[in-house]
């Protein structure tokens, strides 16, 4: 939750920026400012969390789910929160009708956000696995 408190405000300041741009506005975080490594940090992350969930809604699209359970799906797998949306994946059905290719990658999306999706991209890297 602080990560979107903290880009809500750093979004909050931008705008006021784009009112007058001459004005200093620094994000703060329960009354500190909030140090520009941060600010990387957060924007890394949520914009990784938005292409993931865009990226793995379109495998699901393309595998032939519609275009409602492809995106349910995505968000239900990336975020860990249970049932989708719909028919297909909503309360009331199961993922059992899924194609095999699209549980496999529902698998990695629900490790991708267990491990925060930074930790999952370290383990991509010839760096991690070379010491």
């Amino acid at each position: 939750m602080f990560r979107i408190a903290i880009l809500a405000n750093y979004l909050k300041c931008l705008l006021r920026k784009m009112v007058r741009p001459h004005r200093v506005l620094e994000p703060r975080y329960q009354g500190a400012l909030v140090p520009n490594a941060v600010l990387e940090g957060i924007l890394v992350f949520a914009v990784l969390y938005i292409g993931t969930f865009a990226g793995f809604a379109m495998i699901y699209f393309f595998l032939g789910l519609d275009l409602e359970t492809a995106l349910s799906a995505s968000i239900t797998a990336l975020a860990n929160v249970g049932p989708g949306v719909g028919d297909t994946i909503g309360p009331s059905g199961t993922f059992q009708t899924l194609p095999d290719t699209a549980k496999w990658c529902l698998a990695i999306e629900m490790i991708l956000g267990r491990l925060e999706i930074l930790a999952g991209i370290l383990l991509l890297t010839v760096d991690f696995w070379r010491d």
